[in-house]
């Protein structure tokens, strides 16, 4: 057994041996393939270096590629098999290493690995059998040289992997050293920056490469050497930029902005640097800034914020707070204009610093920011920008009402940057002299907005203004500045003021003297313009057509037309001028007044539509106008202007005739005003008590007035002289002279101090004056009432003259309708219309001649009579063309026409009777019952009920008498016509005070309508059932009115008399100024952009600039 084990230790005691050996082997092995790959490796790294001078990244790589390559080869192929060799790490087992000896060795083959076999199935179960089979093969094999198995010189063939780099690298160290040295020498230095050997060097002249942060660094460098490159590049994280040459050799190069570490090389073909660093030395600076506005609480604004924007624009009182966020900063200053210490702002947490203030004007401030050992290296100018609550703005339109010049219309706008308070009216009034009343506020509105419109009417009426006084008024505008208090702003000063008596007698006098001159140039041109007329349409009647001449003169007719009717509108607008001064502040006789205005109702009357509208016609048609078109308008042109003649002649005369009423009135009143003057200096001269110069110069104005009053009744006995039918003014010569007398006596004894005989001349003096203005009155009046009788006689002479010529028409139309056109009794007939034609004329000229004196004669009275004598020179002309149906219309017509003339100047003579009443001394029985002394009191509705009843009867009864063959005079037509017009008048005047109370008026126009046709149709002799239907419907209407009266009275009673304020309706101008301004307002709203207040408060203002131009 013991030898059995001694075999067997033996054997594997081989083993290990041969297991040595073998990684001897490896070793060898190894060392030559290391060897082989390290220097070939460096070799390589060397010339690369060598050719390529590489940079520092790329050396690193190099030294560290090849030290790992190294560690690898030396650890894998030599350390390694060392420590097996020791029995160090991992080696291979027995077993293995049998395997690779019975590779080796034939006769060995598995010999060796059953052994080891074997022993392992003995050590389990020591069988002697298998025991004695180990040492068997154990015997057999002790003869095998194991280590025989590996042969150690096999390694030579390896040497050709590790001589030649080894003598190559021998080669180049006994050649060129350098190479190796130079090149290893800066792959192991792979820190620094080599450069390649050039024929120059780059010399950096900056003595520090360091720059504050954000600044701008300046790089200069010089190239040394035998050769100077033409170019240089500075390399910059792989990117190259050319340098600035300055000189020969000299480079420069601005790095902007810099804000961190920068390293960079210089290049200059193949030639480059080494690495440079700038060094950045980090600066305090500012991130962000925010500024929190607060507004004040009454511009409505709602608080603010901006970021990173230092220029502001503000409302006065805002308090602004500043946040700032800086970098590398220990403080942050600000520092205003105006202010010399500057303010540290408070840090509230590291880089983090904050400052609050209230701002009321415009200030410029800089900020400063310091760090470590830097300070103030920064700083940023702003402005901030503060908007003082600006004054509100107020415009305001007026208009004036058509009607009253003293009822005044406003329109206006307001406008205020944050608010309106309130809008108010004021006024102020100067009386004449100068004394000036307290100023008035009348609140309007309080807007509590920006903008504001408001419209406004002011009476001026109440305020009780005499002639020369005056109103001054504007409007004003209070805002809602809380910081400066309320601001107000007014419109530009308004003034009406009233002319004082003299200005007006002044104006008056000239407008007077203008009208005269219109109304007499009027008249002329009116002639001459119907001779022009007269002599082209005989220039048209001998000619076939019209040539182009021809209608330039009809057109010239057209324009002289329209200065005439120019002309004649001044003066109206004169008289007009002269009524509402006459009437608003002068004291007038009621008398002359209610001629005035019905002077004036006349000259409005005189407007001509029928001829304004044949002269739009003309111009119209003027180039497409027949020669026969054109003589007809021309004849209505003709018959048109001769009555504008006769009625500017007429108004001629009229105004003159009442300037003279209106003269002789002043001069009674001046004459009343002197003896009252006279009166009270003969009190102070009995007295004494006044000094003895000063009544000398009273008496002396008196009598330089009477003197006055004395030239101007002689000019007016003059102008009465002109008129056709003169005033009787009566004889007060004689009377003047005595009191001439008076005054120069009474001024005599002032002089020799003999005061009481003075005092008794100046009340002879006063009592003459007022028996010489009585006189004048009375001579008027006397005067007057002959005339009004006279009128009234001729009126009647013309009434019945029409009745007789409306007879005879109809007659003769019933005459022509019986005789045939060819026989000589239809020649007869011709010949008594051409007589009616003639009795018309003469009734024509009375007419006009009694309208010159009558101011009752309406002007379409004139008008009814061209119309008659239209239709009468038409039917003479159908007569003559033997066109007797066309001929039959225009003389019915004549008799419709000649009818209502005569109904006209029927009305026109009852009030001429009642003016002749009203005129006579005593009481006198009112026509109009119910009706007072005054003239105001209401037509009763039961006494006008009871005349159209009474003509209901007459009705009835003359339908009754048609029933049996009796037809109704034309006398009793006329009669009835004549009651009925009455009665529709009475309804007018009721109407009219009606609608002054403010009560319904529509019942009573729908009375007066049915009154008018009744009164046509009993004009025109047509009496039916209609007509009584027609009546009796008058009459239930009339009960009603009765009814409703009664209950108004009741309530009247109970409720007593209710304000009623009139109603005022505003100028057309101011609605359509308003819907303009509506308009404006709707497109700026639709297109409104979104501004900030500032500019929206400038887009505002430059709407309203637009407005206002």
């Amino acid at each position: 057994m013991s030898k059995t084990n001694a075999n067997y230790n033996q054997l594997i005691s081989k083993l290990d041996e041969f297991i040595r050996k073998y990684y001897i082997n490896q070793f060898i092995r190894g060392a030559l393939y290391t060897t082989a790959l390290l220097v070939g490796l460096f070799l390589v790294y060397v010339l690369m270096e060598h050719l390529f001078y590489f940079s520092s990244t790329v050396r690193k790589f190099l030294f560290f590629s090849w030290l790992g390559i190294a560690g690898l080869s030396l650890f894998g192929w030599v350390f390694k098999p060392l420590l097996n060799y020791f029995s160090l790490g991992k080696i291979i087992s027995h077993k293995e290493a049998a395997q690779i000896i019975g590779t080796h060795f034939h006769e060995v083959k598995d010999k060796l690995t059953n052994i080891l076999q074997l022993k392992e199935q003995a050590d389990k179960d020591a069988s002697a059998l298998v025991l004695a089979g180990i040492d068997q093969k154990t015997v057999e094999l002790n003869p095998v040289p194991f280590k025989s198995a590996i042969d150690l010189s096999a390694n030579r063939k390896y040497f050709k992997y590790a001589l030649p780099p080894l003598l190559l690298m021998l080669l180049i160290f006994l050649a060129a050293p350098s190479i190796i040295t130079d090149s290893t020498e800066r792959i192991i230095q792979n820190n620094r920056e080599f450069e390649r050997p050039a024929p120059f060097q780059f010399e950096v002249v900056n003595t520090e490469l360091s720059a504050m942060q954000f600044d701008n660094f300046e790089l200069e460098v010089k190239a040394v050497g035998d050769v100077q490159p033409a170019e240089v590049y500075i390399d910059k994280s792989g990117i190259q930029y050319r340098m600035r040459k300055n000189s020969e050799g000299n480079f420069t190069y601005r790095i902007n902005n810099i804000q961190s570490d920068l390293s960079f090389s210089l290049v200059s073909g193949p030639v480059r640097s080494k690495s440079y660093q700038i060094e950045v030395i980090r600066k305090p600076r500012m991130v962000d800034m925010v500024i929190d506005m607060d507004f004040p609480s009454y511009t409505g604004r709602s608080s603010s914020t901006l970021t990173n924007i230092g220029d502001v624009t503000v409302p006065q009182g805002t308090e602004i707070n500043f946040t700032f966020y800086t970098e590398s900063t220990q403080s942050v200053e600000l520092v205003f204009g105006g202010e010399e210490e500057p303010i540290e702002a408070e840090q509230r947490r590291p880089q983090h610093f904050e400052y609050s203030r209230v701002l009321m004007s415009s200030k410029p401030y800089k900020l400063y920011v310091s760090g470590e050992g830097l300070s103030r290296v920064d700083s940023v100018g702003f402005t901030i920008n503060v908007i003082p609550d600006r004054y509100p703005i107020i415009s305001v339109e007026e208009f004036q009402d058509k009607d009253d010049e003293k009822l005044r219309f406003f329109a206006g706008e307001a406008a205020d940057d944050y608010g309106l308070r309130e809008i108010s009216f004021h006024y102020q009034i100067i009386r004449e002299g100068g004394r000036e009343e307290p100023m008035e506020k009348i609140l309007i509105d309080n807007p509590g907005k920006q903008n504001a419109t408001f419209v406004y009417n002011w009476d001026i009426q109440p305020l009780g203004l005499k002639a020369g006084d005056q109103v001054s008024y504007f409007f004003e505008a209070a805002d809602n500045d809380a910081i400066n208090g309320s601001k107000r702003s007014r419109t530009g000063l308004m003034t009406y003021r009233i002319m004082s008596l003299e200005e007006m007698r002044e104006i008056a006098q000239e407008n007077t003297e203008s009208i005269k001159e219109n109304l007499d140039e009027s008249v002329s041109e009116s002639s001459q313009l119907q001779e022009e007329i007269r002599q082209m349409q005989e220039k048209l009647l001998n000619q076939e057509n019209m040539d182009w001449q021809d209608r330039r003169d009809l057109e010239q007719l057209l324009d002289k037309k329209e200065e005439l009717q120019k002309m004649v509108d001044e003066a109206r607008e004169k008289m007009r001028e002269n009524l509402q001064n006459e009437e608003n502040h002068m004291d007038m006789d009621p008398e002359i007044a209610e001629k005035q205005q019905r002077l004036q109702e006349l000259f409005d009357q005189m407007a001509d539509d029928e001829m304004k509208s044949i002269m739009d016609q003309i111009r119209d048609l003027l180039d497409e106008l027949t020669r026969e078109e054109a003589i007809d308008m021309l004849r209505d042109m003709e018959i048109s202007e001769q009555r504008m003649e006769q009625n500017l002649d007429r108004m001629k005369e009229l105004f003159n005739s009442l300037q003279v009423e209106k003269q002789m009135a002043e001069a009674r009143q001046k004459l009343e005003e002197l003896a009252e003057q006279l009166d009270e200096l003969s009190e102070e001269t009995r007295s004494g008590e006044g000094d003895q110069e000063d009544l000398l110069n009273q008496q002396q104005e008196i009598t330089d007035a009477f003197e006055q009053l004395k030239e101007d009744l002689e000019k007016l006995r003059q102008d009465n002289q002109n008129l056709e039918r003169p005033h009787n003014l009566g004889n007060q010569e004689q009377l003047e002279e005595q009191i001439s007398n008076d005054l120069n006596e009474s001024s005599d004894q002032l002089q020799d101090g003999d005061n009481e005989g003075a005092s008794d001349s100046q009340e002879g003096a006063g009592e003459k004056m007022r028996e010489m203005a009585q006189g004048m009155q009375s001579s008027m009046q006397g005067g007057q009432m002959a005339q009004m009788q006279e009128d009234m006689e001729s009126l009647r002479k013309l009434l019945d003259n029409l009745i007789s010529i409306s007879y005879d028409q109809e007659d003769l139309v019933i005459d022509f309708n019986r005789t045939s056109i060819n026989t000589p009794r239809y020649i007869e007939l011709m010949r008594e219309q051409f007589k009616i034609n003639n009795d018309f004329k003469v009734v024509e000229d009375s007419l006009v001649a009694l309208s010159k004196r009558v101011l009752q004669l309406e002007t379409f009275i004139m008008d009814k009579v061209s119309d008659i004598k239209r239709h009468m020179g038409r039917s003479v002309e159908h007569l003559e063309e033997r066109q007797k149906n066309q001929a039959s219309d225009d003389q019915r017509r004549v008799m419709t026409y000649v009818n209502d003339l005569a109904l006209m100047l029927s009305e026109t003579m009852e009030q001429m009777q009642q003016q002749m009443a009203d005129m006579m001394p005593g009481s006198q029985m009112c026509q109009n019952p119910g009706e007072g002394e005054s003239g105001e009191g209401e037509v009763p509705v039961d006494k006008i009920t009871e005349g159209q009843e009474g003509i209901g009867e007459e009705m009835k009864r003359m339908q009754d008498g048609q029933g049996q063959g009796e037809e109704g005079s034309a006398e009793e037509f006329a009669r009835m016509a004549q009651e009925q017009a009455a009665l529709r008048r009475m309804m007018e005047q009721l109407r009219q005070q009606r609608g002054e109370q403010g009560l319904g008026t529509e019942e009573l126009q729908e009375i007066i309508d049915k009154m008018n046709e009744i009164e046509k149709d009993l004009v025109n002799r047509r009496l039916n059932s209609e007509l009584l239907e027609r009546q009796q419907d008058i009459i239930t209407r009339l009960l009603r009115a009765e009814q409703a009266d009664r209950q108004r009275e009741l309530d009247d009673k109970r409720r007593g008399e209710v304000a009623r304020e009139r109603s005022r309706e505003f100028p057309p101008e101011l609605e359509e100024y308003l819907r303009q301004r509506e308009a404006e307002i709707n497109f700026y709203r639709s297109v409104s952009p979104g501004l900030s207040p500032y500019y929206q408060s400038l887009v505002d203002e430059y709407y309203r600039s637009l407005r206002s131009n």
